[in-house]
């Protein structure tokens, strides 16, 4: 967590609290490229498939693999579930048909806003769609915790709100349609169809499915804050310490410094401490996932 970080600068002889602004601008920097470089820290979760094709929330960040749903969704290091463990044909490949705010067809029924708990001023939310009688309709709804819509959309293609204190669920009558956490402001989903393994196999007909994903990176802000996975605590307070120190260490003598210190935590064999700090800091990993594919931006 960011204290542990804020520890391990101030044994290295930095006093974080003569700047800690800037400071934290550095850790986040810092924080922001080793997340990125490297998919050490995955999440999972089962998505419910229909037709082969899922429903993924954007806020979770990015898809690294995809699995028919054989087993329960486990907290253990997912990369040898991916890789190792299993063979390669439960892997499937995978393709972004395109985005959507809600994840359910819908009907000529009116939409239900519905905050997860009362806010403490009335919010409004503004949804953009299309109705039987315009191709380019809105409506704007204010409520502090539920209301009922009055515009019967046949597509939508924004819902937008503010910040708010608890997550937004929008229903059509009682299907829920779509969910904008309080932090976000609009809903999106990225709609994935299924194909076949990545070894060539036809695409094995299943309910579920498992997803492995990236969590995008969140900025440290407040002590307790922390990571996924603990270890990079220590790997951002050596960067950081190392770009500071840079002028007097030098490039080798900043390697060797960053190779000996970080293997202890990132448990690097002792032949390989000064490549795989080059690796995981300076350079960055390549991603381990690559079987799925976006449409150009």
């Amino acid at each position: 967590m960011l204290s542990d970080i804020i520890a391990h600068l101030r044994d290295g002889g930095i006093n974080v609290n003569d700047s800690r602004a800037e400071w934290l601008a550095r850790i986040n920097r810092v924080g922001k490229h080793i997340w990125s470089s490297s998919d050490h820290q995955l999440m999972e979760d089962v998505f419910n498939v229909e037709d082969r094709c899922f429903y993924f929330p954007s806020y979770l960040g990015e898809i690294r693999a995809v699995r028919i749903n054989y087993t329960q969704v486990t907290t253990h290091n997912l990369y040898p579930k991916y890789h190792s463990m299993w063979p390669q044909n439960s892997l499937y490949l995978w393709q972004v048909l395109g985005k959507s705010p809600i994840f359910e067809d819908l009907a000529a029924t009116p939409l239900t806003y519905r905050f997860k708990a009362i806010e403490g001023a009335a919010r409004t939310v503004i949804v953009n769609g299309q109705t039987g009688t315009a191709r380019h309709d809105s409506e704007s709804i204010s409520t502090q915790q539920e209301a009922v819509g009055s515009k019967l959309f046949s597509a939508v293609t924004s819902i937008i709100k503010p910040r708010t204190d608890s997550d937004l669920e929008i229903y059509q009558d009682d299907t829920l349609i779509s969910i904008i956490p309080n932090g976000m402001t609009q809903a999106l989903y990225e709609k994935i169809k299924i194909g076949d393994s990545v070894l060539g196999e036809p695409y094995t007909v299943s309910l579920s499915a498992e997803v492995a994903y990236k969590p995008p990176y969140v900025p440290f802000a407040n002590d307790t804050d922390q990571l996924l996975d603990g270890r990079l605590d220590t790997v951002i307070a050596l960067q950081v310490m190392a770009e500071a120190t840079a002028n007097t260490l030098g490039p080798e003598g900043r390697l060797a410094y960053l190779g000996a210190q970080a293997s202890s935590y990132l448990e690097i064999p002792k032949q390989e401490r000064q490549r795989s700090a080059e690796i995981a800091i300076d350079r960055g990993a390549p991603f381990m996932f690559g079987y799925g594919r976006r449409p150009e931006e």
